[in-house]
């Protein structure tokens, strides 16, 4: 299975990470009822299958469009936030030595 990208943030001015500029989604419980045993803050893993419906390329940024047209669980796995963030911010260490890949942080933090 490929290992999971982290989605790099828009940078406010000093290089503080901007929150709202990663991409969201929205589920109802009749799309997705795993969600009503989830808890606000919690990282999870699950899967998705998209359909691409747009795409726009210009001289500076090329973009899409996505329709989520199925989505799973996998295996209930939650993660613990904070080590997700340390890792996010550069922080996570593992003994003296900084965790750099998302595959060890994820294995890291699951609960």
């Amino acid at each position: 299975m490929a290992e999971f990208k982290n989605i790099p943030r828009e940078k406010h001015e000093g290089g503080v990470p901007e929150s709202g500029s990663l991409p969201g989604i929205h589920f109802h419980d009749k799309q997705f009822p795993e969600i009503k045993n989830w808890e606000v803050g919690e990282t999870r893993e699950i899967t998705f299958k998209i359909k691409m419906t747009s795409f726009r390329e210009d001289e500076n940024e090329t973009s899409a469009g996505f329709d989520v047209v199925a989505v799973k669980d996998s295996g209930g796995k939650k993660f613990d936030s904070k080590v997700m963030r340390q890792f996010r911010q550069g922080k996570l260490k593992k003994g003296t030595r900084t965790i750099r890949s998302l595959e060890e942080a994820t294995e890291m933090a699951k609960k």
